[in-house]
């Protein structure tokens, strides 16, 4: 075999191994960007949940305060 041919072979094989390895790298970033667009949608969608309970909290918290201060008034106008 000649040893242009030999060189020939070895250049191919290298080629086609980067060409794997490049491949592989690329299908490994794909997956990789696919699985941070879904987490970051899942935490929208937690975010969204947890701004929800928050409100409810904070709206829940205005109406006991609302009754404290009526259950005050109240007992401070029978204590006179």
């Amino acid at each position: 075999m000649a040893t242009s041919t030999m060189i020939g072979i070895i250049v191919a094989i290298v080629v086609v191994v980067g060409l794997v390895a490049a491949l592989a790298v690329l299908t490994r970033n794909r997956r990789r960007h696919a699985q941070a667009e879904h987490i970051r949608e899942e935490v929208g969608r937690e975010t969204q949940r947890v701004e929800k309970r928050a409100a409810f909290a904070d709206e829940t918290q205005a109406k006991a305060r609302a009754a404290r201060a009526e259950a005050e008034r109240v007992w401070g106008e029978r204590s006179r």
